[in-house]
């Protein structure tokens, strides 16, 4: 009967430590979800940056093609 208690108390000691490692797991699960979430939105913020140089590129050549053109034209 005595190991019974004994061995009852050892379980209930360890569930608050169970729980406790849970929390923990969670923690680093969503903590390594958060740092690959921010590394993809650095990304995809970079990807933007780069289409909106490539845009502002191509805007200027086609300006530059619409005076080259009326210049052209004026000949």
């Amino acid at each position: 009967m005595r190991r019974m208690i004994l061995a009852g108390i050892f379980l209930l000691s360890m569930i608050p430590l169970s729980g406790e490692e849970i929390i923990i797991e969670e923690e680093v699960k969503t903590d390594l979800k958060l740092e690959k979430a921010e590394a993809e939105l650095e990304y995809m913020n970079e990807k933007v940056d780069f289409y909106k140089r490539v845009v502002r590129s191509v805007q200027r050549e086609e300006e530059e093609l619409k005076a080259l053109k009326r210049a052209r034209v004026r000949k």
